[in-house]
């Protein structure tokens, strides 16, 4: 047998006639705590299920299609509750993160020059122009050692890596580069 939804099960009453506006529109029958005598839970419980349908006629139908039909609308309201407020803090972390300013230090973009200057040095070992010489050495060190020809690296880039210190320690050579 097919189950019909809560507002299909019973036809609802026509409110036009007169008596059924009467008969609609009764009294609920009195609580039970009002009487003299002691009432058991299980009679009051019962009386209390006559109370909920007695307020609505058309609602003689059993209490579990009422309640799937009463937990849909909530679990769809709290979903788009959740919803909403999940958007609001990927709102707040994306206004955050345009805000912050870069962790990343952007490279040079740019090729090698014929003839290396201090400035091209510079930006090879990632050091101002006058940086003293021991962060020149300390930047050629770690750049060195990520890239050494020994350990995987390129034999081209570290040799642009050895002119760079050599140019901004000093030692810098007048003739172009080798490479």
């Amino acid at each position: 047998m097919q189950r019909k939804s809560c507002a299909a099960e019973t036809e609802r009453p026509n409110f036009s006639s007169p008596t059924v506006l009467q008969s609609s529109f009764q009294k609920p029958p009195p609580l039970p705590y009002a009487s003299a005598h002691p009432v058991s839970w299980s009679s009051a419980a019962s009386h209390l299920s006559l109370i909920s349908h007695s307020r609505c006629p058309w609602a003689q139908r059993s209490t579990e299609a009422c309640a799937t039909e009463m937990t849909t609308p909530l679990i769809a309201g709290l979903a788009v509750g959740a919803a909403a407020y999940a958007a609001k803090a990927a709102v707040e972390v994306a206004v955050k993160l345009r805000s912050a300013p870069p962790r990343m230090r952007q490279f040079y973009k740019g090729g090698f020059q014929s003839e290396m200057n201090r400035r091209e040095a510079a930006l090879i070992l990632g050091v101002r122009e006058s940086a003293p010489e021991e962060k020149v050495k300390e930047a050629h060190r770690r750049i060195m050692v990520a890239n050494h020809p020994d350990s995987g690296g390129s034999s081209y880039i570290a040799a642009k890596v050895n002119e760079a210190k050599d140019m901004l320690v000093g030692k810098g050579r007048s003739r172009s580069s080798a490479f």
